[in-house]
């Protein structure tokens, strides 16, 4: 229930208790991302439902890592699911069979969406998209430039600032998170760094 009020454009904010509050001395946060209050959630319950918060949570940081969005959506649908399939187990169903028969509706469910999904390419289509997202026209048009930049199966990677300011930085090549596995690597050592050609 406390993800709910996050769902889509229009989803509303919600406070959460400031979790690491050596980084930050702010006592809360607000935010209307369903994955920061989803995360935010602390164990209230007995096992069993601490045991489901955790699984939805490992879910919707998954997605939110593969696809960057929908983690509401998903706690959402997961809550329900969980909350039918319990019907019908106290009920004397055979939890395998709906295991088995909720894997095949999936399958159909994702070759539906499949087949009715349009593949967004234009600009305009992007613009309109990250407009509606993100209730900027300014953010809108920054994402819409960024789609235009990027290479061909090239990533957009939004980063959180303090102050906070709008850019856009195209590198080209890869890049490494943490710097290098091992010091073998480095082939100029005056620079500490490693080229390739």
């Amino acid at each position: 229930k406390a993800v709910e009020p996050t769902l889509g454009p229009d989803g509303g904010l919600v406070v959460l208790d400031h979790q690491d509050r050596i980084v930050d001395t702010t006592p809360f946060y607000i935010t209307r991302d369903g994955a920061k209050t989803l995360s935010a959630l602390t164990p209230l319950y007995t096992d069993l439902e601490h045991t489901g918060i955790e699984l939805i949570k490992s879910v919707a940081t998954k997605l939110k890592a593969e696809v960057g969005d929908g983690s509401t959506t998903l706690t959402l649908l997961t809550h329900s699911l969980l909350q039918e399939a319990n019907k019908y187990i106290v009920a004397g169903f055979n939890p395998i069979v709906l295991s088995n028969e909720l894997k095949e509706t999936s399958e159909q469910i994702q070759t539906n969406l499949k087949n009715i999904s349009t593949p967004i390419s234009s600009r305009e289509e992007v613009l309109l998209l990250a407009t509606v997202a993100t209730k900027s026209k300014e953010l809108g048009s920054l994402i819409a430039e960024a789609f235009e930049k990027r290479d061909k199966g090239g990533e957009i990677f939004v980063e959180e600032t303090k102050p906070i300011y709008l850019e856009i930085e195209n590198i080209s090549g890869m890049t490494l998170d943490r710097g290098f596995v091992s010091e073998i690597f480095i082939n100029q050592p005056d620079k500490i760094e490693c080229i390739l050609i």
